[in-house]
């Protein structure tokens, strides 16, 4: 493989991958992965023994994010934490809206 032929794929892959791009950083990706990782563990429980050592750990980290003046990735890891249940209540009220019950879990 020639040296530019190489070079014009990593041109094509930089120009679709924004994190790659730099349009993105890498720290923020990452804390919107965990905070999404614990948000779906917290809004897919049903009990206070689960739900708990998620938001805990959550907090534990935005609070040592926030203490190390990373306020950005503070603020990605919760806003990640909060998406998915949001998602599930905005689905749930969209529903009831629409006259339908919203049973949670199905069956």
């Amino acid at each position: 493989m020639s040296t530019s032929a190489h070079r014009s794929g990593i041109d094509a892959l930089l120009a679709v991958a924004p994190v790659w791009a730099g349009l993105v950083p890498a720290a923020a990706v990452v804390a919107l992965t965990g905070g999404l990782t614990l948000g779906t563990m917290v809004s897919m429980a049903f009990d206070l023994a689960v739900v708990a050592p998620p938001l805990a750990v959550g907090a534990f980290i935005a609070y040592g994010l926030w203490h190390r003046r990373r306020w950005a990735q503070a603020g990605w890891l919760l806003a990640g934490l909060a998406l998915p249940s949001a998602i599930l209540w905005s689905y749930s009220a969209a529903l009831l809206l629409g006259g339908r019950p919203f049973i949670f879990p199905p069956g």
